[in-house]
């Protein structure tokens, strides 16, 4: 049930960086990513750690309250964001590499 879960959630949140990040798509797509590694990291010794000092019925609990924080920003994202055609923000990205050339030096 939490594997659906979290694989919903996974697939949903790169479909909102995809709307919300026009010119640093690939940027906030390789956050994104890395965010589920940094986060498996830390909780699986946080849920080894919890289990043994508080039990089964505490753990799951206080994961659960994490999970339930962790979705209220959820709650922000408009579904109504216009999503830029790939190729305009192709150009602007190479509109902004070829003003950073043209610099003095």
């Amino acid at each position: 049930m939490f594997g659906f879960g979290a694989s919903c959630v996974r697939t949903s949140s790169f479909l909102v960086v995809a709307k919300y990040f026009h010119k640093r798509r690939p940027f906030a797509t390789g956050i994104l990513s890395s965010g589920a590694g940094l986060g498996l990291s830390v909780l699986a010794p946080l849920t080894q750690t919890l289990l043994a000092n508080f039990g089964l019925g505490n753990t799951l609990r206080f994961l659960a309250g994490i999970f339930f924080v962790g979705g209220i920003p959820a709650l922000a994202y408009d579904p109504n964001v216009e999503e830029d055609d790939l190729r305009d923000s192709t150009s602007q990205l190479q509109e902004e590499d070829s003003h950073v050339d043209k610099k003095p030096r």
